[in-house]
């Protein structure tokens, strides 16, 4: 088995060593533009994995590779896939990409992957990805699901002493704080909400921490298990003070990326910010966390239930990865075991909710478990109300 991963990053690596940990017989190539940032990735992969099936090559040498690869993982921003997912379409091979295009750009992408046999999986990673599989498996726990609510986020265990009370469990340049509407369903209605609006506390293993709306993939709600839905949230968690920081930078105007000059030079005021606060936000040595607590309610056999999801992932110091990188890495690594045994027929663009339903959501869960991942399932039931 060939597999070729693009992007020398935090997500990059968990990939890279998910597949050389547990595909020892396969030959994995490691690729990166950035090639002073694939060797520094690649010492680190060395330092606590077997490395010796494992290929480094710029991108340069990108379609060669690609059309003798059995599987293609892609942990690079958007804005770069143009050129690799029209590989996938000449080539023919299957391929998994962390990341997502815009939401008005899904028909034009599917369009150009429909003449594909083998499929294209994207947002595959945690959110999206494992947040959307297990959100529809939970559905499925119901007759009549009225009510669900996801909530998912990387965390310090420790609050972090900068003013967002925040560090980053994933390698951008940018910071989670693009003011931009996010998505709900309200009494049965799909509708747009404020980002880090909607804010609540939320019990967790770590302490109490904030909740506002954020990442829902609006057609999450157009699936069959979701048509008796009431309300649908999907927020993200962070220490709280992070969103009342957030909005009150916003009605300063500091988050406004419309480009201001001062004596000839030209910056938007979230630039300037971003480039300021950077250094206060790169996540260190401190310990991390990323959680997934789905909390669902509905129907059952007549009777009220409800059912909770919880999902604990924690850095993997051995492997030198973060929580968030390693949860990430880790469940498009199995399921990319699963499209290259074989075990689908997806055809083009598809994505991790329509590829892995039923019982194969157990055994991703399994598998996750098998890692270290913590997940825990609780349900309690009650007389439906009159």
């Amino acid at each position: 088995m060939k597999i070729l991963v693009l992007g020398a990053g935090q997500m990059g690596i968990a990939l890279v060593q998910y597949y050389l940990a547990h595909m020892p017989q396969a030959q994995v190539t490691f690729m990166d533009v950035d090639s002073v940032q694939l060797k520094q990735s690649a010492l680190r992969l060395s330092n606590q994995t077997n490395t010796r099936q494992l290929t480094l090559e710029h991108t340069d040498q990108l379609e060669k590779t690609f059309a003798i690869a059995d599987l293609v993982l892609l942990a690079i921003p958007w804005e770069a896939h143009a050129p690799i997912l029209a590989l996938a379409a000449r080539y023919n091979i299957p391929l998994i990409s962390l990341s997502r295009p815009e939401y008005e750009a899904i028909h034009s992408v599917k369009a150009s992957l429909s003449q594909m046999t083998v499929p294209v999986v994207l947002g595959c990673g945690l959110e999206p990805g494992l947040t959307e599989i297990l959100a529809r498996y939970c559905a499925t726990q119901f007759d009549t699901l009225t009510h669900l609510n996801i909530y998912c986020g990387g965390i310090t265990k420790t609050l972090p002493c900068n003013p967002l009370h925040y560090k980053a469990l994933f390698g951008t340049r940018y910071l989670p704080i693009t003011m931009r509407n996010a998505y709900a369903v309200k009494t049965g209605q799909l509708v747009t909400v404020p980002r880090f609006s909607g804010c609540e506390q939320i019990d967790t293993p770590v302490g109490t921490l904030e909740a506002w709306h954020d990442g829902l993939l609006p057609w999450l709600s157009f699936y069959s298990e979701f048509a008796s839905l009431q309300t649908l949230t999907q927020k993200t968690l962070r220490w709280p003070g992070f969103s009342a920081a957030v909005n009150q930078l916003a009605a300063l105007g500091l988050l406004s990326e419309t480009p201001i000059t001062i004596n000839d030079f030209s910056i938007s005021p979230k630039q300037f910010l971003e480039y300021c606060y950077k250094k206060n936000t790169l996540l260190g040595t401190e310990e991390n966390i990323t959680l997934l607590l789905i909390k669902g309610e509905g129907l059952q056999a007549g009777f009220a239930q409800s059912q909770h999801f919880q999902l604990i992932a924690t850095q993997q110091e051995k492997y030198g990865l973060n929580s968030m990188a390693f949860i990430t890495g880790y469940t498009a690594g199995i399921i990319g075991r699963y499209i290259l045994a074989g075990e689908t027929r997806a055809k083009g663009l598809t994505s991790p909710e329509v590829l892995l339903q039923g019982k194969v959501v157990l055994t991703l869960l399994s598998q996750l478990q098998n890692h270290g991942i913590v997940f825990s399932s609780t349900s309690k039931e009650a007389p439906a109300h009159a």
